[in-house]
């Protein structure tokens, strides 16, 4: 006699399948939660792509601000360090965006160390914020005012 194929009819009986075992699961949880999830697995999967994308965001973005923050300085260092250097420089432009767009700390520091630098006598501010704002131009701060004293201003 042979032995039974697992491919006859006998030996191959349909069983309706049900839902496969899923991770919720194995997690113990209340039946009305895991049907809940079940029900609503798109929009809470929209949800969760969302919240990740929204994460990785932020502190990308944070990282990519410390980047150029890092960049930024290292490029007015560099600049200041060429002014320096060459003696022949008397006068100092700032422009390039909007220099009385920068906080009034960062302005102040900019002209210290522009101050600082002997040959450096006059400092001009290429800007368009008296005219857009006239607000926003305050009177000079102790600090920028000695810096504009040390320039001869």
């Amino acid at each position: 006699m042979a032995e039974p194929s697992a491919f006859d009819r006998e030996n191959s009986k349909l069983q309706p399948l049900g839902p496969p075992p899923g991770l919720l699961d194995q997690f113990n949880l209340p039946p009305a939660f895991v049907a809940f999830v079940r029900r609503n697995r798109r929009p809470l999967s929209i949800v969760a792509v969302f919240g990740l994308a929204l994460a990785l965001g932020i502190s990308g973005y944070s990282t990519y601000r410390d980047h150029r923050a890092g960049k930024a300085a290292t490029a007015l260092d560099a600049a200041l360090a060429y002014i320096a250097d060459r003696p022949g420089i008397w006068e100092v432009i700032l422009t390039g965006g909007d220099p009385l767009v920068l906080s009034p700390r960062r302005l102040a520091e900019l002209m210290a160390r522009l101050a600082a630098i002997d040959h450096v006598k006059v400092v001009r501010i290429h800007t368009r914020v008296p005219a857009v704002d006239p607000d926003a131009v305050t009177p000079w701060e102790p600090m920028e005012a000695k810096a504009l004293e040390r320039l001869g201003g």
